[in-house]
């Protein structure tokens, strides 16, 4: 036997081995929907390029797309980052134009569920009469936990004194303090809670001249239509933001929600938001998670339900 053979055996199943290597990459982004929303967006956009494709999901866990053409090295990952918030991972193998192709994917995803819109300093500043005589229907409120309080926002619905409110800060408060927009100061209690929905009813033992009628409020919103909110962030009393809604109604944990482009501080959750006539159409839930400029809000026809829930106690 040639001496030189096992040398030569072994570099012959090297070479081999780096021919047939897999080229493999992955594309990430991550986008303010809910895990449904996005897959419902990438099936779109997988049927509309003719390409064939299996869903596996995974109950809490992440959701797995593949493709059911052999000669296609390529799969889709979803992932929940929280419930309004999902990473998409494309793994590609060995197809640069593949890899190209899918790109657009990510922009078709954003595209079909983000809408961008500009204000001016002076649209800004026109702020209509009838979103700024609501200014006093808005209540502080400061919930206190092992001496640490979080502050947020509510508004009055009644002249008895109740406040409807966001129900996530409220988990493990010991004492919940209100405070006007006027600055007077009352204890609130907490009567109806409902962390499902992310809402609350704050009771506090004065009568309130200001409050808002639910009765005038409105369930549709159109997408790019302006809205207002007005409550107390970062320790301020009856600031206005105002914005857009720029993604049409979609679900996170199994409750409806609207997605606006809007500036949400921290304590703005439980904002009441108004349309440019100063009807009622929702609360602030929160924001996206990476940017102040992505609300999302808890609109009316979810409010109405909490409250019809409370009327049959």
């Amino acid at each position: 036997m040639n001496k030189y053979f096992p040398f030569l055996f072994l570099l012959t199943i090297a070479w081999l081995s780096a021919t047939n290597t897999v080229h493999s990459s992955e594309i990430i982004e991550q986008y303010p929907l809910s895990i449904a929303a996005t897959r419902d967006s990438v099936s779109r956009w997988l049927e509309k390029n003719d390409l064939t494709f299996q869903v596996i999901t995974t109950p809490g866990g992440p959701i797995h797309i593949r493709s059911l053409q052999l000669n296609q090295g390529w799969s889709i990952e979803l992932t929940p980052h929280s419930p309004l918030t999902t990473k998409l991972t494309v793994h590609v193998e060995n197809d640069t134009q593949r890899e190209e192709n899918f790109k657009e994917l990510l922009q078709y995803v954003k595209d079909k569920n983000t809408l961008s819109f500009h204000t001016t300093n002076q649209q800004q500043a026109q702020i209509p009469a009838t979103i700024l005589e609501k200014i006093g229907t808005v209540a502080c409120i400061n919930a206190n936990h092992q001496g640490e309080t979080v502050q947020f926002s509510g508004v009055f619905i009644d002249r008895k004194g109740l406040i409807l409110s966001t129900a996530h800060d409220l988990k493990e408060h010991e004492e919940v303090n209100i405070i006007s927009t006027i600055n007077t100061h009352f204890k609130g209690d907490i009567v109806k809670i409902d962390f499902d929905r992310d809402l609350a009813l704050i009771q506090i033992t004065t009568d309130k001249d200001q409050f808002i009628e639910l009765e005038g409020g409105r369930n549709l919103l159109g997408m790019g239509e302006k809205v207002f909110s007005i409550g107390c962030p970062v320790s301020l009393r009856g600031t206005i933001s105002s914005g857009f809604i720029n993604g049409p109604p979609r679900m996170a944990n199994n409750q409806p929600i609207w997605q606006a482009s809007m500036e949400i501080q921290p304590g703005s959750s439980g904002s009441p938001v108004f349309d440019e006539n100063g009807a009622f159409v929702a609360i602030v839930k929160g924001r996206h998670r990476v940017s102040t400029g992505i609300g999302f809000l808890i609109p009316l026809e979810t409010v109405i339900d909490f409250l019809n829930e409370q009327d049959k106690q």
